[in-house]
């Protein structure tokens, strides 16, 4: 968040993805501004831009991973981040391997980009299922972020009742009654919203109540999302569903979740993984 409130210089943005502007990169050479975006001391992006043409390429572990050209910076950002999967991007495989080893967190890839954002790329949903046992130490966590405002790393959106779904190994539908609380950030500060939710003790150790994180469309309103369980603990899928009791049984969302998980599970045997 602070990067972003350092406004755009030369019409650069403060950020691209998960790379922040280095200011003494910044020169111009015949009509084209060149600058650099950096993670660290690692360069992620160089950009050069002119006013008739802007190219992007990107590094990893100093090699040249991709380079993509557009009218526009923004133009050449959205073909960038489209043109590689996301879960075939070296950089994010180890940003989500770095955030969710050894913590109660799932981490899942939207099967579609549709929702690229300039300069952010993608935008995070963190979904937090509140129970008795950590409804104290939300709320106190929910009073901090409202205090901090646009400090804090990640934004608290939306709180309502809802269920955790869990296929069990029997192949009957568990259900748990929680708060579902829905917080988002920018993909520069996935990182450290999640180790901040991590820090506060608000994610239980019990694997039927981790913190999912996803692509802010994958946990839209409505959208049934099912992802793999843990066996050792007797389920083998769950989905986090913020929604009534009536809303649950209208929409017959038990059925539809075990047909899903089903499915899920069948793909999953067959080297594939399906989500709905």
């Amino acid at each position: 968040m602070n990067a972003a409130r350092k406004g755009w210089v030369k019409g650069l943005p403060p950020y691209l993805g998960l790379g922040i502007l280095d200011p003494s990169s910044i020169y111009e050479t015949n009509g084209t501004v060149k600058a650099k975006y950096k993670s660290g001391t690692e360069t992620v992006y160089d950009v050069s831009v002119s006013a008739v043409r802007s190219e992007i390429v990107e590094y990893f572990e100093g090699k040249e991973l991709s380079r993509s050209i557009g009218q526009e910076l923004s133009q050449a950002f959205f073909y960038h981040m489209m043109g590689i999967p996301m879960d075939d991007h070296p950089r994010l495989q180890e940003l989500f391997a770095e955030i969710a080893t050894g913590r109660n967190i799932y981490i899942s890839f939207c099967p579609d980009r549709k929702l690229v954002t300039y300069p952010a790329g993608y935008l995070f949903g963190m979904r937090l299922p509140i129970t008795i046992a950590n409804r104290a130490t939300w709320e106190a966590f929910a009073g901090w972020l409202e205090d901090c405002g646009e400090a804090a790393p990640l934004k608290f959106d939306t709180a309502q009742d809802g269920f955790v779904l869990k296929l069990s190994t029997d192949g009957n539908v568990l259900l748990d009654e929680v708060t579902i609380a829905d917080c988002s950030t920018l993909l520069l500060n996935l990182e450290a919203a999640v180790d901040l939710i991590m820090e506060s003790g608000i994610v239980l150790s019990g694997k039927e109540h981790r913190l999912t994180v996803a692509p802010i469309q994958e946990l839209a309103p409505g959208r049934l999302t099912v992802h793999p369980g843990d066996e050792g603990r007797g389920f083998l899928t769950f989905s986090v569903l913020p929604l009534t009791r009536a809303k649950l049984e209208e929409h017959r969302l038990e059925d539809l979740f075990r047909e899903v998980s089903l499915g899920l599970l069948a793909s999953s045997s067959r080297g594939g993984l399906m989500e709905e």
